[in-house]
């Protein structure tokens, strides 16, 4: 743990820093960080506009506040964004706000912890998942992905224009929100003919 303090070059971009963050320049009282960064930073989400899942329409506001706990690095997160999707009923764009964010503890080096015994009595060996740590040993702690996960996760699995969105005609297309189509009074009224004209046997 470096208590030296936080000295950003002039020419560094907050973005960076916000996403990339070095073990060795995180001062003892910890840190704090907030930026608007485009979509082409988070290359997850650029993947999602290429793909046509939806369109991001604001820069996408990210924060995070990292502080040690002993030999540990907890790291609270923020993402937010606005982004236009496709209603999955009646196929409209509409726009839709999205934010989530998380809570880390990252480990340099895993702690050492006496093994555990399984029922068998035989030693196991705790992996940083067990520990709840997310393991980065190297120099810098990168925080692309998982910032881009949150507002993936965010994503809603069928995206509705509103809850009582009516769809399409599954026979004409039409936008029933608009109206009527009146393909299913014609629907009946065919089934109805077809069974009026239908001779029954009398014995």
């Amino acid at each position: 743990m470096n208590g030296a303090g936080l000295i950003l070059p002039a020419f560094v971009p907050m973005r960076l820093f916000l996403f990339t963050i070095n073990w060795e320049k995180i001062p003892e009282q910890g840190l704090s960080a907030a930026a608007d960064v485009s979509v082409e930073d988070l290359v997850a989400l650029t993947a999602l506009q290429d793909q046509g899942v939806c369109r991001f329409v604001t820069p996408i506001a990210a924060s995070l506040d990292a502080h040690w706990v002993s030999e540990l690095l907890q790291v609270s997160g923020h993402v937010s964004c606005d982004a236009v999707l496709s209603c999955s009923r009646c196929l409209k764009e509409f726009n839709q706000h999205l934010e989530g964010g998380f809570d880390l503890t990252f480990a340099r080096q895993l702690p050492e912890i006496s093994m555990t015994e399984d029922e068998e009595g035989e030693g196991v060996e705790l992996t940083a998942d067990d520990l709840g740590l997310v393991y980065a040993p190297g120099d810098v702690i990168e925080l692309h992905d998982i910032f881009a996960e949150q507002l993936i996760l965010a994503l809603p699995t069928k995206p509705l224009c509103d809850d009582s969105c009516a769809g399409l005609c599954a026979r004409c297309g039409q936008d029933l929100n608009r109206g009527d189509c009146g393909c299913r009074n014609n629907d009946f009224n065919n089934r109805f003919a077809a069974l009026k004209n239908l001779k029954l046997n009398k014995e």
